[in-house]
């Protein structure tokens, strides 16, 4: 049951991130472009912006390309973890090698972190109607780099605690 859910979930994320749809310019937060005169589609042709959202807890892609006149976006959308199993924040999980490093160890949740580089970009938000805070491309990739190998990991223990098989 679990691995249909994990296929689904998969198949949803391949379908709806392959398909890039017109966005209205007018969205646009005015205070990621340069100057007032700059045409929104122009600027934003071929630009990839990362963004956070506290209240969903996730880190979103979007991609942005002009399209025959109209602006198009890309966009996926990464969850940020649950440490139920007390392995995201060991010591020895990649996760926290990351965080220390982007950081400079001052985070020791990817929340704490995600909130510091919110911050560091002056709390901006990408679009006017939701709530989702611009955060560094480098960064954002360093940090979800280290969450997929983690999500990897933990569905590999998951796998493996199906296949164990205990004699009689």
């Amino acid at each position: 049951m679990k691995n249909k859910l994990v296929y689904i979930l998969l198949l949803s994320v391949f379908i709806f991130s392959g398909c890039s749809h017109k966005i209205d310019v007018a969205s646009i937060n005015k205070d990621i472009i340069p100057s007032k005169n700059s045409n929104v589609k122009i600027f934003l042709d071929s630009k990839t912006y990362y963004t956070y959202d506290a209240k969903q807890a996730k880190i979103t892609g979007y991609f942005f390309k002009n399209q025959n006149g109209y602006l198009a976006m890309n966009n996926f959308i990464e969850y940020i973890p649950c440490d139920s199993d007390n392995q995201l924040y060991s010591p020895f999980s990649n996760v926290t090698w990351t965080l220390n490093r982007l950081t400079n160890n001052k985070a020791k949740t990817i929340e704490e972190a995600l909130k510091q580089e919110v911050i560091k970009h002056n709390s901006t938000l990408l679009f006017k109607n939701k709530r989702e805070f611009i955060i560094g491309n480098k960064f954002a990739n360093n940090l979800l780099f280290a969450i997929r190998e983690y999500n990897e990991k933990i569905e590999r223990q998951d796998i493996d605690k199906d296949r164990i098989v205990i004699p009689e």
